[in-house]
């Protein structure tokens, strides 16, 4: 599975320029968006603790 990101500044991100059906479902299944879009850091980091699985 390939979820590409790319930086486009100090700390700002353009999230999920490549994506594919497997990304797709796979956001869709965890609730999370997969839409082009630019983020900063700690939004990324957000988004990525919100998917990670309880232990």
């Amino acid at each position: 599975m390939n979820l590409n990101v790319s930086k486009h500044g100090e700390r700002v991100y353009l999230l999920f320029d490549y994506h594919s059906e497997v990304t797709d479902a796979l956001g869709e299944a965890f609730g999370v968006d997969f839409t082009p879009r630019r983020m900063t850091l700690d939004a990324i980091k957000k988004v990525s603790a919100a998917t990670k699985s309880p232990r």
